[in-house]
């Protein structure tokens, strides 16, 4: 099975194209808290065999010259701001058979500005497409790439849970796509009163461009939060509010998921859901997802 590839095309033998490279040794369990944070590399390498079960918080925080990282496939855990602000970093690799089962977020949300803070949290560099699906992630943490400038992802059938504003305020994000027979059940949502302001952070929230939401695998969904698409202080609990208004989104579940509150979409919004033939009428019916300007057949 091919390698997971998150960010462009790295270079075949990074040692000849790197010059400041830092070494992982083969015998370390534990990126432990802090380790690197702040010091100047362009590479991380990892010895083998490497026996790294975790990257722990903050563990290479404000690398800013970091631009390729491989990660062992021995790693179980990414923590929270394990890469925040490495805003050069372009590629991260996944070793083949990975053991990954938790990439850890942090809160997003102005409530807690002070953290914690996602794993790759304003890695603005972090673009182009993303490959997880040889990743048997249980699911995508609250805030996990917050800020990243991905442009396309497919999210590995594993993943039965993507947390609040996991793939927020990505700028570049356009596409989303979900591996064959996922067993995705719920995508959160989150609100909070913040002064006199209702602050509101959806699992795509802050998304402001065109986006394709490609959930034709996902046949398993039974609740979904009613502001996965908020993009402003407001929320989507303000009708009037400007948001995401061209968010195309194929969705294989017959029966519509349950949605926490009524609201779901901005007002005017030029939103299409596309679902099984059968459900279009009961889509159409159905609290929150009637506010989908088009609701047409999903063509299979």
């Amino acid at each position: 099975m091919a390698k997971i590839i998150v960010g462009g095309r790295p270079p075949k033998c990074p040692e000849d194209y790197f010059q400041n490279i830092e070494y992982i040794s083969s015998d370390i369990e534990y990126i432990e808290d802090r380790a690197f944070a702040g010091k100047q590399m362009d590479c991380v390498i990892f010895k083998t065999p490497s026996k790294v079960k975790e990257i722990r918080s903050s563990a290479f925080e404000g690398c800013d010259s970091l631009k390729y990282i491989k990660i062992p496939a021995s790693v179980e855990i990414i923590e929270d701001s394990a890469f925040k602000n490495c805003s050069s970093l372009q590629d991260v690799l996944f070793e083949e058979n990975s053991k990954l089962r938790i990439i850890d977020g942090g809160i997003v949300h102005p409530e807690y500005l002070y953290g914690p803070f996602p794993s790759w949290v304003d890695c603005y560099h972090l673009a182009y497409d993303s490959y997880m699906n040889c990743i048997e992630l249980d699911d995508i943490s609250c805030g996990a790439f917050w800020g990243c400038g991905l442009s396309t992802i497919n999210i590995p059938a594993s993943v039965e849970e993507i947390g609040i504003g996991a793939f927020g305020n990505c700028p570049f994000l356009s596409h989303v796509v979900f591996e064959k027979g996922s067993n995705l059940a719920k995508i959160l949502s989150h609100w909070a009163l913040w002064g006199n302001w209702r602050i509101s952070i959806g699992a795509f929230g802050y998304l402001y461009n065109p986006i394709t939401i490609d959930a034709t695998a996902c046949t398993k969904l039974i609740s979904v939060g009613e502001d996965i698409f908020s993009g402003d202080s407001y929320g989507l609990y303000n009708k009037n509010k400007p948001g995401n208004h061209m968010i195309t989104l194929l969705l294989g579940t017959e029966i519509p998921p349950e949605i926490a509150h009524d609201h779901f979409l901005p007002k005017d919004n030029q939103c299409t859901l596309k679902v099984p033939s059968q459900s279009v009428e009961a889509y159409k019916n159905a609290k929150g997802w009637n506010e989908f300007a088009n609701i047409t057949s999903l063509k299979l």
